[in-house]
């Protein structure tokens, strides 16, 4: 069946002066000139997901890209995204979760200075689940510290849940 958190299943809402864009089978978190230098998605997904579905080192994977400036040419890139997690405890109550940046592991970047690439993100997202955790209720990306002179979008694709990717061995050191 289709992914849990694929992106039709996924209410997404911007602030801070910028929009959601659902384009070229992807969405866009799109700035305007009156985008505050960070700005947020949230994706609140259509149906509760219980943490029940995911496995122990599930990542959160999509294709992430440049979007458009604020004048509407395809921009270049260099945002840094962070992923924020609220999940509904067992009591009751939400709890926010900063998903660590130096766990996340990418392929060329979050998003390069080539529109044209597509660039791989992976968040180790289930190692992000506190305990007591019942259900997710709401993904975040954040574009951080934008530069006024070079504030562009971000376009993202292929949201999906999957196991976490082998890491490559370290470098053997030479005796």
């Amino acid at each position: 069946g289709e992914d849990p958190v694929s992106l039709r299943r996924l209410r997404p809402n911007a602030l801070n002066g910028a929009r959601a864009v659902r384009r070229d089978g992807g969405l866009e978190l799109a700035v305007s000139s009156e985008t505050a230098s960070w700005c947020n998605m949230h994706l609140v997904p259509i149906a509760e997901l219980p943490v029940a579905l995911f496995a122990p080192g599930d990542e959160l994977v999509f294709e992430a890209n440049a979007g458009r400036t604020p004048f509407g040419r395809r921009g270049a890139g260099r945002n840094r995204i962070r992923l924020d997690v609220v999940f509904k405890m067992a009591d009751g109550k939400e709890k926010q979760v900063w998903v660590a940046e130096k766990d996340r592991k990418t392929a060329g970047g979050v998003s390069d200075d080539d529109g044209w690439t597509w660039q791989e993100v992976r968040w180790p997202f289930a190692a992000a689940f506190p305990e007591g955790a019942v259900a997710v209720k709401r993904l975040t990306l954040q574009l951080c510290n934008m530069r006024v002179d070079g504030r562009c979008g971000l376009v993202v694709r292929n949201l999906r849940v999957a196991p976490a990717a082998p890491r490559p061995p370290p470098p053997a050191i030479p005796k």
